[in-house]
């Protein structure tokens, strides 16, 4: 009988604990599950690669997205500005290097590229990696992400920014 009676105490907070877990699991708004992607904003250009290739090397392992232009570079100004936007091969390479001093940071993409009106369209869902250094240089990949799945998840939040 005492048995019986610990047990019957016992089970309404079970009942009420498993149905508490129903109702929070099932509840649209659960905030647990929800994560945040960044989608930076602006235009990259020699005046602010660096500050754009440090956002881009403070994301590494993360999801972002990017709505930039890009300016192309020209190459004669290479040696004093240390700026590299272009296309090369099928890659996409915008770097930002000290001239005098070496090192610098770049960025990496594979894949199509739009150019319109004369700069470069960035604009997706990526996972940024590290590319590891290369001759001083620190080299980031955008790895493309499915946008769709990204942008349909319900546990997904866009949140634009300028970079």
């Amino acid at each position: 009988m005492l048995k019986r009676t610990l047990a019957a105490l016992c089970l309404p907070p079970m009942v009420l604990t498993s149905a508490a877990l129903a109702a929070h699991k099932h509840h649209p708004t659960n905030a647990a599950a929800a994560r945040t992607v960044i989608e930076y904003s602006g235009q990259v250009n020699e005046r602010t690669a660096n500050r754009f290739a440090h956002v881009i090397s403070h994301n590494v392992d993360r999801v972002i997205g990017l709505k930039i232009t890009v300016e192309p570079s020209e190459e004669s100004s290479f040696s004093q500005t240390g700026y590299i936007a272009e296309v090369d091969g099928r890659q996409f390479v915008m770097s930002k290097s000290d001239p005098r001093n070496g090192g610098g940071i770049e960025v990496v993409t594979n894949g199509a590229v739009g150019r319109d009106a004369g700069v470069f369209d960035l604009d997706g869902i990526y996972i940024v990696k590290s590319g590891g250094m290369h001759q001083g240089i620190a080299s980031f990949g955008l790895q493309p992400v499915d946008e769709a799945t990204v942008r349909l998840n319900p546990s997904v939040k866009l949140v634009e920014q300028p970079f």
